[in-house]
């Protein structure tokens, strides 16, 4: 028996793969994202009308949180 579709909120938007850094098909972070692919995802981030979080993160972890525009927290992953 085949599993059932996934379903999202109806108010939830759709998984942008660009903003994953998988440029389609199922979203997945990458495991090693470069420091560029880093900043150009948090740029992109910050257009698309994100914002930086702070959940007391340190200068020296390689991560950086965003929220999107409903307040939602998300991490971009660093190398």
């Amino acid at each position: 028996m085949a599993a059932p579709a996934r379903r999202r909120h109806p108010a939830q938007p759709p998984v942008r793969p660009e903003l994953l850094g998988t440029g389609g098909g199922e979203p997945r972070a990458p495991d090693q994202p470069s420091p560029a692919d880093q900043q150009h995802t948090v740029a992109t981030a910050l257009k698309l009308g994100g914002d930086h979080f702070d959940v007391g993160q340190r200068p020296e972890e390689k991560h950086v949180v965003l929220a999107d525009p409903e307040g939602n927290e998300f991490c971009v992953k660093g190398n």
